[in-house]
């Protein structure tokens, strides 16, 4: 990608521009951002609004000994950044390019870690805190957060769920080979990856939700899911299959049906989700949220430094964050291949003829978006539905009724939640329009309370 077309981006977490040499620790600390993240450039010649000024070439060489003295004195360990002139046209602009590094955390040299080490948090530089700085410690020493051994508790984790997924008994010979316990001194511990697995960690949980309309504002239904990761993992499937519109199509004598998002895309996002969080940031889970418009997976943890995000669909490398814990799930067999999970998210939606899911980082957290297809075409079309809903209700009431008719073949059972989507009308109309169908013996209810829906009353229809 060119200079110009990073520019149009916009700053970001490895890019930054200033219109001239910034004063005091500026800097220093978008320095320190970068080597502590995924490395970056600084742009020196460029405005806030992204117009190229360029530097004055009479003190291009006073500049580059500037930034070079500026970076020494200030940064520690030391940092040697790759500096070098791109010229845009008729201006010449000072490139400070900054590698992620190894001896992390960087930190202001005249402060101490605790107060002096920053990370890049979208486009601004942020003061790590004391879990961060302890992540950045692991990264030197190439240790993962999952290996991490717990010294200090004394419960053990609960682990037989491990027993029918591996069909066999898991005994301690089998659980140190998984390196979820280690031995040393003659005593034995367990790794942060046991607690996860087992739900017991302070994070380890999933919460999925509903909501009406675009916003969070309502919620719809709402779950929390705790427990060992493979049940919550499944809870969270039932939760997508039960608030994602089921489509069907008659082949020859076969009807096949199809959820509106393929669920194996889904399932690749939550899989990685769960096996490549960032289980150091306390007090975050993996959160699934599902709107009118859109499914929203968010998981704490920004991308490895390694992986584009502009080009994440396309890249087939794998860097694992915590790899006892992507083990497991490979001999599981929830990952089939390394670095083939964005592959199969990216054809089954072409498949599908959806629009691939976008990706975004905000904050410290990483997220998947994918557009639910048009609430109205998800329904055989919805041409009548749609029409009702333009009028106001000004519709035949055989076209109503048929519209209600359409949706039930479609998805097998309707629910009064769904009329109000499907014709935009109060809960009271709603239960109006189910009530009439049911009179006419042209529906049946079925179940009690919140738990009532109704379907096709086959022996008159």
């Amino acid at each position: 990608m060119s200079i110009v077309e990073k520019i149009s981006k916009g700053e970001s977490r490895i890019l930054e521009y200033k219109q001239e040499l910034p004063k005091g620790k500026t800097l220093a600390k978008t320095v320190i951002a970068f080597a502590n993240g995924a490395g970056g450039e600084i742009l020196i010649g460029v405005d806030k609004n992204g117009k190229i000024v360029g530097i004055p070439q009479d003190s291009i060489f006073e500049l580059q000994d500037k930034v070079a003295n500026l970076i020494y004195d200030q940064c520690s360990p030391v940092i040697i950044p790759e500096l070098f002139l791109e010229k845009i046209k008729d201006k010449l602009l000072l490139v400070i390019r900054v590698f992620t590094g190894s001896l992390k955390p960087y930190h202001l040299k005249n402060e101490d870690r605790l107060s002096g080490t920053y990370i890049r948090v979208g486009a601004t530089n942020k003061q790590a805190d004391l879990p961060v700085i302890q992540q950045l410690e692991r990264e030197r020493q190439n240790l993962s957060f999952d290996a991490v051994v717990d010294y200090h508790t004394n419960i053990e984790p609960e682990l037989s769920f491990l027993a029918p997924l591996f069909n066999k008994e898991i005994n301690k010979p089998i659980l140190k080979n998984l390196k979820l316990l280690i031995e040393e001194s003659g005593k034995e511990f367990y790794t942060n990856a046991a607690f996860i697995l087992a739900g017991q960690f302070e994070n380890s949980s999933v919460s999925c939700a509903r909501f009406k309309g675009n916003t969070s504002e309502v919620f719809i239904d709402r779950k929390e899911y705790k427990g060992n990761i493979f049940d919550q993992l499944n809870n969270v499937e039932i939760f997508l299959r039960n608030h994602l519109m089921l489509s069907g199509r008659i082949n020859g004598f076969v009807r096949e049906d199809s959820f509106e998002i393929p669920i194996l895309a889904l399932r690749e996002v939550i899989i990685n989700a769960f096996v490549h969080r960032d289980y150091s940031i306390l007090g975050s889970n993996i959160k699934i949220a599902i709107f009118d418009d859109d499914v929203k997976i968010t998981s704490p943890g920004v991308l490895p430094s390694s992986i584009s995000l502009e080009h994440i669909l396309d890249d087939e490398r794998s860097e694992i964050r915590n790899p006892i814990l992507a083990r497991i799930f490979k001999e599981l067999n929830y990952i089939e291949q390394w670095g083939s999970g964005f592959s199969k998210i990216k054809n089954s939606c072409l498949l599908a003829g959806l629009a691939l899911p976008s990706n975004r980082e905000s904050g410290n957290f990483f997220q998947v978006i994918f557009k639910r297809p048009n609430y109205y075409q998800a329904i055989n079309g919805g041409k009548v539905a749609e029409k009702w809903r333009k009028s106001g209700g000004k519709v035949a009431e055989t076209d109503r009724d048929k519209a209600v008719i359409d949706f039930i073949n479609a998805n097998e059972k309707i629910r009064t939640s769904d009329v109000e989507k499907l014709f935009g009308v109060k809960v009271s109309r709603a239960r109006l329009i189910l009530s009439q169908m049911v009179m006419k013996n042209m529906l049946l209810k079925m179940g009690k309370s919140k738990n009532t829906y109704y379907v096709l009353n086959r022996s008159d229809y």
